[in-house]
């Protein structure tokens, strides 16, 4: 309950505070992560870095082991000219704007010691993505299908280095019933493999696991998961407990005990008659096969029969701990406690006494404590099915800028204060059949520059209730949400459903409004769109496909009317994705996007990437730009929808680009990447008074990265990076030179280093230095701060006027997980 009321306060809070600031124009920021997502698991634990768009993987370094992971990217955005930093209309980049840099954090734990990703996307030389631990750990990279997410599988290193042979099992399925292990054909498993019934009472019911083990290390594990995933797809890795090695031990006893062929013994005169003693003896040996055959209820009369014909007789002692065991099999634990009683209370000394002893107070634990603890969950999974994860963000920035016109001696200074806060909050509810969770993120942003204008924005970026119900196959997500597949170009307000048909296909309905932050925060509804797609595999484990139809309509008349598909191929060696978008209203290609990557022993990777697209997506709410009217609406008053249409393509451009880039180990902890870019953008016409925007030469781009590992203390990272740009307007070479180095195992600096020269094609010149440091302090796992500041000076020399432009800013924040 407390739980709940947390998540209810929290969301509540936020979202007043989020709606206070929604009455300013917010901007769409362009985004590269989107969750983090986790699953603990004793021997290898996972987690999944979501995208909220295509994201090419280049490499990693290191690549098996270490603390931070450098891993190379390259977005695919919607306007790549943005995603590379080289837009062709602006001189003067800013590269300490808030977008350069995004963070997903994370409590670290003993499993998973996970602190933080970070994305950078300004970073000279290509964008990276920084995945940082508490320890050093080994890990292993794997890229999705369809590029808009990364797995990284971390090996609990501590178990791995353990010298039992019994850290961990599998557990390969739970019931009600109790499950019959002598039914099962284990001949085709290694034998080694131990398998084994485990009973507990959880809720006043009665949960039953079949398990296996014992294995030592996590490749051990990998390998018994390969083998028995096809037979039992819900299995997981546990931590094998001592209990669990003990109720292992005793049933292979058990099992022993019963398969024993030991001739009966003849009974002593006047103890039992001939004819009571022969019949108590074919019973025993009926009762051990029906027992065997996992017919309990069959094995208890018989056993009960033994005991009521002669309970002093010769057999009455193995029949009533047989009766006993029996009971426990089949779930009847109060009758199975009950039978022991009576064994240790009659035979106290006897053969069997010890086991009796040992099952019983096995039986007395698991029953003392009727809620239970199933294995692998913590005493908050007992209080609450829900759990609340997430964190606050709070940062505070000065920025001082300055401006000198030597000529005429003019000063120009700006100042201003920004205040941002965030919360990014999930509520998940995870059972064996079904997972739900409620997601927010919001941002509040107040910018004091000294002036009455009001600078106070906020916007929730996501707000959702997402169900997935693992027995039906099917899930659901309603609310504010974000997709870049299935013909969805973002964010939106609406629904998504998902439906597993088979092994192979699944089919996905979509519908909802697009979002529009510069509309004050409202839902427009003059704006929606409805569609379908399928997932599709194939018998090639590699390939996959993706097929979408998409309908956008906008005050009425048709906005986007999109078809198409995504191939997705993904072999260690070689990886190739594809996207087509057709727009068959407009009867135009929208997008074509190609991506090849290569990948050979020595780590090297090659890629070769085309890509073609309208600038922006094609759509009938392009005509709106440069017009006076603020809706489609307004505009059917004066123009036709042909003539809406025809304004429509004159204000969308068509970008078209071909990347040549790879990655080269040079050593085990030195890495060499490079890429060469070739674009061109064709531009728009003139019409409905808005001016034609002039086609591009082709434009080429160059950059070469070094990075180092470990170069001045272990654990440091160093990047070196150069790039060249060769645009229709301007010409740029860019130095710099960055390292993370940790002082302390709780502290890291990042000093960093720019330096570019630009000239750009009306005479102007441009050279500007930029130093910058950053300090990491991670208080705790819950708690980290940091606190960065920064220089730029730029010398513009031009025929008309020189000036001089120095800006520096300084900034502190903290993030809280909880």
């Amino acid at each position: 309950m407390k739980s709940v009321i947390r998540i209810v306060l929290a969301f509540s809070i936020t979202v007043l505070g989020i709606v206070s600031g929604q009455a300013q124009t917010v901007t769409e920021e362009f985004n590269v992560l989107k969750t983090l997502e986790a699953r603990i698991n004793i021997a290898v634990s996972e987690f999944t870095i979501h995208f909220n768009l295509p994201v090419n993987y280049l490499g990693h370094s290191p690549t098996k082991e270490g603390k931070h992971i450098i891993i190379r990217v390259a977005p695919i955005g919607r306007n790549p000219r943005d995603v590379t930093g080289f837009t062709s209309s602006t001189a003067l980049n800013n590269p300490m704007s808030f977008g350069g840099r995004e963070v997903l954090s994370w409590t670290a734990t003993k499993e998973l010691p996970l602190t933080e990703v970070e994305y950078e996307g300004t970073n000279i030389g290509g964008p990276i993505i920084e995945v940082s631990f508490t320890r050093s750990v080994k890990y292993k990279v794997v890229p999705s299908k369809d590029l808009r997410s990364l797995t990284i599988l971390v090996e609990n290193e501590k178990q791995a280095k353990s010298t039992s042979k019994h850290n961990y099992l599998l557990n390969l399925s739970t019931s009600g019933k109790p499950f019959d292990v002598t039914s099962l054909d284990t001949g085709k498993f290694p034998e080694n493999y131990v398998f084994f019934p485990t009973h507990s009472v959880v809720d006043n019911k009665s949960v039953n696991h079949l398990k296996v083990g014992f294995f030592k290390t996590p490749r051990d594990i990998r390998e018994a998961l390969k083998k028995l995933k096809p037979y039992y797809p819900d299995a997981k890795v546990m931590l094998s407990t001592d209990e669990d090695i003990k109720v292992a031990k005793q049933y292979q006893r058990d099992q022993k005990l019963i398969a024993k062929t030991t001739p009966l013994k003849t009974p002593a005169p006047g103890k039992e008659s001939p004819a009571i003693a022969s019949n108590s003896r074919d019973i025993m040996e009926k009762a051990k096969f029906t027992l065997l055959e996992g017919n309990y209820d069959k094995a208890i009369e018989q056993y009960t029969v033994v005991i009521q014909k002669d309970p002093n007789g010769q057999y009455a002692q193995e029949a009533q701990e047989y009766l006993g065991l029996t009971r426990q099999r089949n779930n009847q634990v109060a009758h199975a406690i009950a039978e022991y009683k009576k064994y240790l209370q009659k035979y106290p000394q006897g053969e069997g006494a010890t086991r009796v002893k040992q099952r019983l107070n096995s039986l007395l634990t698991a029953s003392h404590d009727p809620r239970g603890k199933l294995p692998g969950t913590t005493t908050e999974d007992k209080k609450s099915p829900w759990r609340l994860y997430g964190n606050v963000y709070g940062n505070i920035r000065y920025d001082n800028s300055k401006t000198v016109i030597k000529a005429t001696n003019t000063k120009i200074k700006n100042q201003t204060t920004t205040y941002v806060t965030s919360l990014n909050a999930t509520a998940r509810k995870r059972t064996e059949k079904s997972e739900t969770k409620i997601r927010f993120t919001g941002i509040y942003r107040d910018a004091d520059d000294g002036t009455n204008r009001n600078n106070r924005s906020g916007r929730v970026n996501y707000f959702y209730v997402d169900h997935k119900d693992k027995v039906r196959n099917y899930g659901y997500r309603i609310g504010r949400q974000a997709k870049s597949s299935g013909g969805v170009l973002g964010r939106f307000d609406g629904i998504s459903v998902d439906y597993k048909i088979s092994s192979r296909y699944k089919v996905n309905f979509v519908s909802g409004y697009p979002v529009n932050f510069t509309k004050f925060g409202q839902i427009e509804t003059n704006r929606y769109f409805y569609g379908v797609n399928t997932d599709i595999s194939t018998k090639n484990k590699y390939l996959t496909f993706n097929v979408f139809a998409i309908n956008q309509v906008i005050d009425g008349i048709s906005d986007r009317e999109s078809i198409g598909g995504e191939v997705r191929y993904m072999n260690p060696k070689h990886s190739l994705f594809a996207l087509v978008d057709y727009d068959h209203s407009y009867q135009e290609l929208n997008t074509v996007f190609v991506s090849n990557n290569w990948r050979f022993k020595n780590k090297a990777v090659v890629n070769v990437t085309y890509d073609y697209r309208r600038s922006p997506v094609l759509t009938t709410s392009n005509a709106l730009q440069g017009q006076t009217e603020g809706s489609i609406k307004e505009l059917l008053r004066r123009l036709s929808e042909s003539q809406i249409r025809q304004l429509a393509r004159d204000r969308t451009a068509t970008y078209k680009s071909v990347s040549v880039g790879g990655t080269y180990p040079l050593a085990h902890d030195l890495y060499l990447n490079g890429n060469v870019t070739v674009a061109e953008l064709e531009g728009t016409v003139a019409s409905g008074n808005v001016a034609a925007v002039p086609d591009s030469s082709q434009e080429y781009f160059y950059s070469l990265q070094l990075i180092k590992n470990s170069w001045l203390k272990a654990g440091d990272v160093s990047i070196f990076g150069i790039q060249f740009a060769d645009a229709t307007t301007y010409q740029r070479t860019s130095y710099s030179y960055g390292i993370r180095y940790p002082l302390t195992p709780r502290i890291r600096i990042r000093p960093k280093f720019e330096y570019d020269v630009q000239d750009i094609n009306d005479g102007t010149e441009v050279t500007t230095y930029r130093p910058s440091l950053r300090v990491d302090y991670r208080a705790s796992n819950r708690w980290r701060w940091e606190l960065e500041s920064g220089y730029s000076y730029a010398e513009i020399r031009n025929s008309a006027s020189d000036s001089d432009q120095t800006d520096y800013f300084i900034s502190m924040g903290f993030i809280y997980d909880f």
